[in-house]
């Protein structure tokens, strides 16, 4: 073998594995990247009361009937100091406390459903401390179905609206407590 031969293989391995370890640095780089990235959600509608943002949240606004709708409904601290709410009672369902509550209304402005109407709530309070710029979100699953009577019943295709309620509740800022109530926005959905 030529002396050109010999030194063009090691330099060709060299450069072949360098191009390898580059390819795989960038793969990992850009899977690194996306996964940062903050999760792709779908519209959300919001209310400020200060000293807090209450917030309804949906995956999309148009669903088949009968898919599982999705929500999030969170409530967080705008302030620079740490609060306190506190709710009469909560319910617990999916490992998770749900203080928060939302509506489902028709196009004629009829209460289709409600999540704590359906699932009602412990009668004992529950209190939740809540640092600067710290939230507390509830997941919920709504299965697109009328609350109690007609919960086996599917709610017809249609327009629709959802907004979250924090239900009434104590907030505690530099001790000072009063009560409170907040609505958001309606979010608007239709189901096909």
């Amino acid at each position: 073998m030529s002396d050109s031969k010999r030194s063009f293989f090691p330099h060709f391995r060299r450069t072949l594995l360098l191009v390898s370890v580059l390819i795989v640095a960038l793969v990992v780089a850009t899977f690194a990247y996306l996964t940062s990235l903050p999760p792709r959600i779908g519209p959300r509608a919001s209310i400020i009361s200060d000293p807090l943002e209450f917030s309804v949240a949906m995956d999309k606004t148009d669903f088949q009937q009968g898919e599982n709708t999705t929500l999030r409904v969170s409530i967080r601290n705008t302030s620079n100091k740490t609060i306190t709410l506190r709710w009469g009672s909560f319910s617990l369902e999916w490992d998770q406390t749900i203080v928060l509550d939302f509506y489902v209304v028709d196009a004629n402005g009829t209460v289709v459903y409600q999540w704590f109407h359906e699932h009602g709530a412990f009668m004992s309070s529950k209190t939740k401390i809540l640092n600067p710029s710290e939230q507390w979100t509830n997941f919920f699953y709504w299965h697109q179905k009328y609350n109690y009577p007609q919960d086996d019943v599917l709610v017809p295709k249609g327009t629709y609206s959802v907004f979250g309620h924090t239900r009434k509740m104590g907030l505690t800022i530099d001790n000072q407590t009063r009560l409170i109530e907040l609505e958001t926005p309606s979010l608007t959905f239709t189901i096909q």
